[in-house]
């Protein structure tokens, strides 16, 4: 139990900047007082950044004239310390806190008061605290409901309605992590526009768009349903192919080809040719770094080649070979 005595020797170490002794301290205050808000902060961060909150801590614990009330009042300073950091702080929580501090500010209010008048603010107080409860469990399910939605737009292209590059991280560390467990193979698909900005600078941007687009939904056209396709940036497109190797992967690549030939055939759209890029782990490579600086070099080797090509990548350095 954290003592007066260790209080007033926390405030003396604050003067003379004795940080380790307070770090210390500050852990066991934070668990000692529940101030879950604080809990992702490091000891040395609150201690070093925070010395108001900290000087309000050790007053408390030297002479805490009022438990409830002081409490109160350090729990909303952490909350604020989190909202300065940047934090996310539920709306519930938001609720919830209110709610306790207008509840301490009641109580305070009424204790002067005849006992008729208390039994008034006491009915108050309990429609005021149903009130509450429904509101908290409308907010609630509102999130829920709402939640999956939010992370779709946070995971999604714009444009092409394809999984962006922060999902494409996400997904490709997780196939990474299947392979270290299970041994199960993947591979990736790397492909680029050939001649992008000629086609902008020619018909205008209006035109780059719906290119993009169409290889986008050729993509999704074309992969298998455990398949996920991504836009990397720019006119890069990435195809993430679990349980296949890079053979298979040749031939999902040389079908998007034929299907953007078929395409530009028939002069119904705008669209360039497409080189790719192949790469599979273990083969190419078992992290991340080895099998981004691979790929890149098998899609350089197809558009140097003119483009309109699948190069897979060969480890012997010779950088595989065009179809």
């Amino acid at each position: 139990m954290i003592t007066p005595q260790l209080a007033d020797k926390v405030s003396a170490c604050l003067e003379k900047q004795e940080l380790e002794v307070v770090k210390k301290w500050l852990r066991s205050v934070i668990d000692d007082l529940d101030l879950l808000s604080l809990q992702t902060f490091s000891a040395k961060e609150i201690a070093s950044a925070f010395p108001d909150l900290i000087s309000s801590i050790a007053q408390y614990l030297v002479s805490p004239s009022d438990e409830i009330l002081a409490r109160s009042g350090i729990k909303h300073t952490a909350s604020l310390l989190v909202s300065i950091r940047n934090e996310e702080i539920p709306v519930t929580k938001v609720m919830d806190d209110f709610n306790r501090l207008r509840e301490l500010l009641v109580g305070t209010l009424v204790q002067g008061l005849r006992g008729s008048d208390r039994e008034v603010i006491g009915i108050l107080q309990r429609l005021d605290a149903i009130f509450h409860h429904f509101s908290r469990m409308g907010i609630e399910f509102y999130m829920q409901k709402h939640s999956q939605e939010l992370r779709v737009l946070a995971d999604t292209d714009p444009m092409t309605g394809l999984y962006n590059v922060r999902y494409f991280r996400k997904r490709l560390h997780e196939n990474l992590e299947m392979f270290s467990r299970y041994q199960i193979p993947f591979s990736l698909i790397m492909m680029d526009l050939d001649n992008l900005k000629e086609l902008n600078d020619s018909m205008g941007h209006e035109a780059g768009d719906q290119a993009l687009k169409n290889l986008a939904n050729i993509l999704l056209e074309q992969k298998r349903e455990t398949d996920m396709a991504f836009r990397y940036g720019g006119d890069e497109f990435f195809l993430l192919l679990p349980g296949m190797e890079s053979e298979g992967a040749e031939v999902n690549a040389r079908r998007i080809i034929a299907r953007i030939e078929e395409i530009k055939a028939r002069r119904t759209n705008w669209m360039t040719t497409v080189s790719a890029g192949i790469v599979s782990c273990p083969v190419d490579g078992t992290e991340v770094a080895a099998l981004r600086t691979h790929v890149d070099q098998a899609l350089y080797k197809a558009k140097k080649a003119g483009g309109d090509s699948v190069v897979r990548y060969k480890e012997n350095g010779q950088g595989g070979h065009k179809v």
